[in-house]
């Protein structure tokens, strides 16, 4: 399998101030550009940091465009391009739970076929990249979670 381009890369906001950085190679640095070990993808290494402190806020930005999209791990709130919004249903609040965080791309696979049915070309390309919470209510998991498109 081909490893995808990242169109959208992250950021990771702990509550002890520290961040991880998501680099084109999917490695996590600190904002300054020093890299961490590697442990797998830089989201091994937002797990890993975890254990030391919990997530205040996690972002993704676009690689070409001025855009972002912003989970606040907090409040539960949302922000598009720094403008503020809530997914959740109206009368729940959020910021009573422990929330934690949603992440995942989805990837896609297209491949061109020859008339003997040999494979010519491969391509995997993420398609969309999902952030959002989820938390616990009286034994029953809440999620939200938006969607960004992978272009």
């Amino acid at each position: 399998m081909s490893t995808p381009d990242l169109n959208w890369l992250f950021s990771a906001h702990f509550a002890d101030g520290t961040v991880l950085v998501q680099d084109q190679a999917d490695t996590a640095t600190t904002p300054e550009g020093k890299a961490l070990q590697p442990n797998g993808s830089a989201f091994t290494d937002v797990r890993a940091a975890l254990t030391k402190s919990p997530l205040a806020f996690f972002e993704l930005h676009h690689v070409e465009r001025d855009e972002t999209v912003t989970v606040d791990l907090v409040t539960g709130a949302f922000a598009m391009n720094g403008i503020p919004f809530e997914a959740h249903v109206e009368n729940f609040d959020p910021s009573l739970y422990q929330l934690e965080l949603c992440y995942w791309r989805q990837v896609r696979a297209e491949r061109t076929v020859g008339a003997d049915e040999s494979v010519l070309s491969e391509r995997h390309y993420v398609n969309r990249y999902y952030l959002g919470w989820s938390t616990t209510v009286d034994g029953v998991e809440q999620q939200v979670t938006i969607a960004v498109g992978g272009a």
